[in-house]
């Protein structure tokens, strides 16, 4: 599997603070583990959005939104749910 971390991602990431980014990098971390076990456990957050968009639950207030294409992982944003919303409804303008 293959990470690759977007513009939009990078962007967004560098927004939060310290305590919000080791948050992030730890689920994001978690991730990575269950993929290459390919084994996801349910109590992770994870949810698909369409056939390609998943949603990453980090804590309570954040969200990963990215994108999953055979052996590649996409990380697309990271934010607030009213965030990835605003987000996802101008990528598809």
């Amino acid at each position: 599997m293959r990470y690759i971390e977007l513009n939009s991602f990078e962007k967004s990431f560098k927004k939060l603070s310290e305590k919000e980014k080791k948050q992030v990098k730890k689920a994001l971390l978690q991730l990575i583990v269950a993929f290459e076990k390919q084994l996801i456990p349910p109590g992770m957050g994870l949810k698909k959005l369409t056939t390609s968009l998943w949603k990453l639950r980090v804590g309570l207030k954040l969200r990963v939104i990215f994108i999953l294409k055979q052996d590649i992982v996409e990380l697309g944003f990271v934010g607030t749910h009213k965030d990835i919303l605003k987000f996802i409804k101008g990528s598809k303008r």
